[in-house]
């Protein structure tokens, strides 16, 4: 396939180019200043990514990664090769934490993301504008460029990514390189450089797919310019036969696997037998693109090499060719490749395209650079689209090109994963799926950039009066996103400080018995504890049991034959065997609920077993009345009638020192909802001691974990109803009312707190304020049942009290909905959930 570009278009677009530019293609003008400006952004960005940087473990997979890279793991389908190897290497580095060191791996390869995108759209903003030589026009040009480099840096996905040690980074790093490669090879396509520029394109695709799909998307666009540069190549077999054969590794593992290396061997072979020199120098770019494929994909050869040696953690045990392959086509959780599974939708469009809460696109979209409902939070889509405009009104390949970027990484990216919004029998998603929309935010960041020098550049040659002052004022707004990026942002970003994560794993292990089983729920009870075990190297005498992946064999096998074995009686084939059913009556019996009992039967007597206090109550029902709670874990103890506290244990953990709790209670440090929901169980446990001591009298020591849970985030509606329960116990009324307030703010639309709160000022004897609020409740929730019983019992209550001489008891009553320690709602249990998107 030997390329040839083009005879470019000599006509003019007025209010875009210059009137004496030619865009010949090729562009030498400023591009010097063009590095500069990147190492600008790169070093700027790098910066404030590394002083928000995670110095420990964050939630989600990034403990699992960690892990994974210091041990060489295998982690979640389709495992992030490349990252894990590069982990490894950056992980031996001899200064700080392993954790931080990783995520300084994945903050730079962010920064070198973004600098690699200016230098992209720098080179795409001249094509369009067609700037003459001159400072005035550099400025105009290099405004753009570092408003829309910086806006990428600092919208919130991305910058969020960036701190912490994920694969996006990287993957964005190889998404930018491919952008600027491809500008590259559109300005040298009909020099003998062009065809080096596409083999090493291809290289990096397929080098990028052994670290997450994402990143190998820009192949569509890229043949799609091929064929706009050189039309003949729409006659070429050879042009079809690559395209198929190459992406065949998203639709089919055995095609590409296969198929590739047989068209690469078939292609060079082709290459030598020939004598005409035209068919010989396509079938050698040919076979280069083959053979690059190759050499990329092959990284995933350190898959089933390395789980061959059975590392601590090796999911999907992908040693064999039939693991391998379901490795590969991320089946995990399911009998059908992700590709399969996009063709039965578990959401509607309005709700994965809309505003939907965790997976809808626009309303992750709004809120990236200036969140909505602020003013210019419109402004970066705005001149996104404007962009486009100005690309199909001067340059077609580039307009092309970038459009099919952006509805890769947005409309066809939302279709391919689906997401689900839990109208359709799939529980809605288990966390916000934003990150997987990143590509599409960089890509809108750098079309905003374009936009704002496109916009600048037409007001100003434009014969609309005051354009020249219009377009100032346009590039001094786009200016302020930036900044205004990281203002409403750094709050939010920085992991400075976030220890909660690695805390967790550490106080849910500190006080286990030697030799322990524990039993944890999902993601973000499970991979902390394998970073804070293989990293930290604490603790690795307890085996951690998983209960989303108890479900699949291969993992029941590793527990059988792992280091530190849990007992079983089955079999290996009867392992391998194992499924769900139904039973009679229609309940469905899961793998898990068959080996739970399984595990503690085998080894009760022998070590000790816990469950994690994320594990719902119902996975624990075999041993419900013979759990003793120690902390944040429950130990198995036969000896005990119900279900209770080790009061000396809960003391110490809490109480005594034993616990960690940095920023756990520090305002300062940011904790999203997730976190919030998951240290729900921190509360709990607070809330059924102090529980426990009021019922017992003991009020001075309940009062010393009341003044724990104070200190603790509420920003969960759980916290608060702990503390207003609490308070009622006291009859403390007034502390209920603040407690109440303070509910209401995160549960506006809960009349329960209207009711409620009424309920202490008639305690308190405050009847206007009943009567206020009565007014409040009854307008807010105008055909509510409950509240106009609720309205009607107070109302009754207050005329009696009124009534009464002077002296009467003003808390006396049946109440209104308000008893003592009826609106705890606390039973410790906040599970995390499974997280199985790769």
């Amino acid at each position: 396939m030997d390329i040839k570009e083009s005879k470019p278009k000599a006509e003019l677009k007025p209010g875009l180019r210059g009137s004496d530019d030619k865009h010949d293609g090729t562009i030498t003008f400023g591009r010097r200043a063009d590095w500069w400006i990147a190492l600008f952004v790169t070093l700027l960005s790098g910066v404030i990514f590394t002083m928000t940087a995670a110095r420990g473990t964050t939630f989600w997979d990034c403990g699992e990664f960690i892990a994974c890279a210091y041990i060489l793991g295998i982690p979640h389908p389709p495992g992030a090769a490349l990252f894990v190897m590069l982990g490894r290497v950056f992980s031996m580095i001899p200064y700080g934490d392993t954790a931080f060191i990783l995520a300084l791996f994945s903050a730079w390869s962010s920064a070198l993301a973004v600098g690699f995108s200016s230098l992209a759209i720098a080179r795409v903003i001249r094509r369009i504008v067609g700037v003459e030589e001159s400072v005035e026009d550099m400025i105009w040009v290099y405004a753009g460029v570092l408003v829309g480099g910086l806006s990428m840096a600092f919208g919130a996905t991305y910058w969020f990514n960036a701190v912490e040690a994920e694969v996006y980074g990287l993957t964005l790093l190889l998404v930018a390189l491919l952008f600027w490669l491809s500008m590259v090879w559109l300005e040298s396509a009909k020099t003998s450089e062009g065809n080096r520029v596409l083999i090493m394109q291809i290289y990096i695709l397929f080098l990028a797919a052994t670290n997450h799909m994402q990143a190998f998307l820009p192949i569509i666009p890229m043949f799609m310019l091929i064929f706009l540069i050189s039309r003949k190549r729409l006659t070429s077999p050879l042009f079809y036969i690559a395209f198929f054969l190459l992406t065949s590794v998203v639709h089919s593992t055995d095609l590409f696997l296969f198929g590739v290396p047989i068209a690469c061997a078939a292609t060079f072979l082709w290459a030598f037998l020939t004598t005409n020199r035209d068919t010989q120098k396509t079938l050698n770019l040919t076979g280069a693109f083959f053979l690059m494929a190759v050499m990329g994909y092959s990284l995933y050869a350190y898959v089933p090499i390395r789980s061959a040696q059975d590392p601590a953690i090796d999911e999907n045990n992908p040693e064999n060719w039939t693991n391998f392959k379901q490795f590969l086509e991320r089946k995990q959780y399911s009998d059908k490749s992700m590709f399969e599974l996009m063709f039965t939708r578990k959401g509607s469009w309005k709700n994965q395209f809309g505003t939907h809460e965790r997976m809808g696109f626009w309303g992750h979209l709004i809120n990236q650079w200036v969140p909505s409902p602020r003013p210019l939070y419109l402004y970066v889509p705005f001149l996104a689209l404007f962009s486009l405009w100005a690309m199909w009104k001067s340059d077609r390949k580039i307009f092309l090109y970038s459009l099919s970027l952006l509805l890769l990484f947005t409309v066809a990216m939302t279709l391919y994963l689906n997401f689900s919004d839990g109208t359709r029998g799939v529980k809605l998603e288990v966390r916000d799926r934003d990150y997987f929309y990143t590509p599409g935010f960089v890509m809108i960041s750098l079309l905003f950039g374009v936009g704002l020098s496109s916009l600048a550049f037409y007001l100003r040659r434009s014969t609309i009066p005051g354009g020249a002052i219009i377009a100032r004022v346009v590039l001094i707004l786009g200016l302020l996103v930036p900044p205004a990026a990281v203002d409403a942002h750094y709050f939010e970003t920085d992991r400075s400080r976030f220890f909660v994560a690695e805390d967790l794993a550490y106080n849910m292990l500190v006080g286990l018995r030697e030799n322990a089983i524990i039993f944890t729920g999902g993601d973000n009870d499970t991979f902390p504890l394998w970073y804070i075990q293989e990293v930290r190297d604490f603790r690795k005498d307890v085996q951690v049991v998983n209960l989303s992946l108890l479900n699949t064999p291969w993992y029941i096998m590793q527990l059988k034959y792992a280091e530190n074995p849990v007992q079983m009686t089955l079999d290996d084939i009867e392992i391998e065997n194992m499924r769900g059913y139904y039973t009679p009556e229609g309940d469905v019996v899961t793998v898990k609920d068959i080996m739970v009992p399984e595990i503690i039967r085998s080894n009760i007597d022998k070590r000790p077993i816990y469950f994690a206090v994320t594990v719902p109550s119902s996975d624990s029902k075999l041993v419900e009345g013979k759990l003793l709670q120690e902390g944040l874990v429950k130990r198995i103890d036969p000896a005990v009638e119900a279900e209770s506290f080790d009061l000396v244990v809960m003391e110490e953990n809490f109480l005594g020192g034993v616990y960690r709790f940095r920023g756990l209670d520090d305002p300062t440090v940011y904790k999203d909802r997730d976190t919030i929901r998951l240290l729900t169980n921190y509360n709990a446990c607070l809330f059924n001691m102090a529980n426990l001591y009021l019922r017992n009298g003991e009020e001075a020591k309940a009062e010393e974990f009341i003044t724990k849970l104070k200190s603790f985030p509420h920003d969960n509606p759980a916290g608060y109803r702990m503390l207003i329960a609490l308070a009622e116990m006291k009859r403390d009324w007034q502390q209920a009312v603040d407690y109440t307030d303070s509910a209401m703010t995160i549960e506006p639309d809960n009349q329960d707190h209207y009711i409620r709160k009424a309920e202490y000022f008639r305690r308190l004897g405050s009847y206007d304020n009943v009567e206020q609020v009565i007014e409040q409740m009854t307008a807010a929730f105008p055909n509510d049942a409950e509240v106009a019983d609720a309205a009607r019992i107070l109302n009754r209550q207050i005329a009696a009290a009124k009534a009464e001489p002077a002296g009467g008891n003003a808390g006396a009553g049946d109440g209104a909905g308000a008893g003592a320690g009826d609106g705890a709602g606390a039973d410790g249990a906040a599970t995390p959930g499974g997280d199985g998107t790769p």
